[in-house]
């Protein structure tokens, strides 16, 4: 299956975690740095169960340091948190393993989000209402190392969305490539001049998260072949 990296025409250099936060903390998203972590399940008011959720970080050498690998599965998991747009995380196990022949670190956790953070209605007219292009893609897997932040450096296919939908609290779209593709999204932020949605692009292996903004008309746009 092709990926939506089939949107892109061309991408330029990778960007920081710092400057991606600071462009795209929009309402309702939570950037990796500011996931909270909750001591117990009882401090859960205010906020849903949004899923579950697992990280894994191995050292490369027998002398890798256990406390490194330790905080980079936990980044791991706040990474994947942030973007599947959750605010907070429960943790439910933490198995470390610290030995000559293998220094692994693991986290399981729940996620959960804050309510009510994004109105249907204003999303629901934003993507109506407006011609929307991709202007940065955040793409994450459990297998890699980091996420790879790419922003958009010449025009691309103008985005086409359909079936936009509450359910269970969650904000989901239809967003469709220039091949016609469907791809099913979520919302997880919104200002008044850009949003933010998820998908998973390989099963609950790979995410990808997109921050759309309002097209410039006076910018062409590559047209579909008809």
């Amino acid at each position: 299956m092709k990926r939506l990296i089939l949107l892109f025409i061309a991408l330029a250099p990778s960007i920081t975690f710092a400057q991606f936060d600071e462009s795209w903390n929009l309402p309702g998203y939570t950037p990796i740095a500011e996931i909270v972590i909750l001591d117990q399940l009882e401090n859960t008011e205010g906020i849903k169960k949004t899923g579950d959720i697992f990280s894994k970080a191995k050292g490369v050498f027998s002398i890798s340091a256990i406390n490194t690998i330790q905080n980079r599965a936990m980044e791991k998991l706040k990474t994947e948190a942030s973007l599947r747009g959750a605010s907070h995380l429960y943790i439910k196990n933490f198995n470390p393993e610290n030995s000559v022949f293998s220094k692994t670190a693991s986290y399981s956790a729940s996620t959960y989000r804050q309510e009510g953070e994004i109105n249907f209605t204003k999303a629901r007219d934003f993507l109506k209402d407006n011609q929307l292009q991709i202007e940065l893609s955040r793409k994450y897997n459990r297998n890699a190392w980091k996420v790879i932040d790419q922003i958009q450096s010449k025009p691309v296919q103008r985005i086409k969305v359909e079936d936009i939908q509450e359910k269970g609290g969650r904000i989901l779209v239809k967003i469709f490539t220039s091949e016609n593709q469907a791809i099913l999204c979520e919302v997880i932020g919104l200002s008044d001049t850009r949003i933010l949605l998820t998908t998973e692009t390989r099963g609950n292996e790979e995410f990808e998260l997109l921050g759309l903004g309002i097209r410039d008309k006076n910018v062409n746009i590559i047209q579909n072949r008809q």
